[in-house]
């Protein structure tokens, strides 16, 4: 049921993953246990094909967040949908949704997440690929 590969922190000793109903994973890599408020449903009703997670923490912050990018399985292979959330790994209830417009309607992401550094400059960019065209987009999205 998994379908992204398990993203570590290098700050903290945690582990994280999602599945493809959607429920995002925390686990506490020394001990094995969730944390708490963990899983997650992060993407609704939504079933999801593929997955990556990023982890960053700003310098001037305290609290991690989780950059999770997904692709909804629609059921046809000539129609994706990437879909983004980033979500506060302390508080799994704080979190913020980005629209199929980040992404563009009908993409598909590349499955890399990229930070630009860990200051209130910085950005995680993401690549989708555009479903009628050649084209993609890449979005930066601030670093909270």
């Amino acid at each position: 049921d998994i379908v992204s590969p398990i993203s570590a922190s290098t700050e903290q000793e945690v582990g994280a993953f999602l599945t493809r109903s959607g429920m995002l994973h925390a686990v506490h890599t020394r001990m094995g246990l969730n944390l708490g408020h963990y899983p997650q449903r992060i993407f609704g009703e939504q079933t999801l094909t593929r997955a990556t997670i990023g982890f960053a923490r700003r310098a001037d912050r305290r609290a991690t967040h989780l950059y999770v990018l997904a692709q909804r399985d629609t059921g046809s292979q000539s129609q994706h949908q990437a879909l983004f959330r980033t979500v506060t790994l302390e508080n799994p209830y704080n979190r913020t949704e980005f629209g199929e417009s980040t992404l563009n309607v009908g993409s598909q992401y590349l499955p890399t997440i990229m930070f630009t550094g860990n200051r209130q400059n910085s950005f995680c960019l993401i690549a989708s690929l555009r479903a009628d065209t050649h084209g993609g987009t890449v979005a930066a999205i601030p670093l909270r």
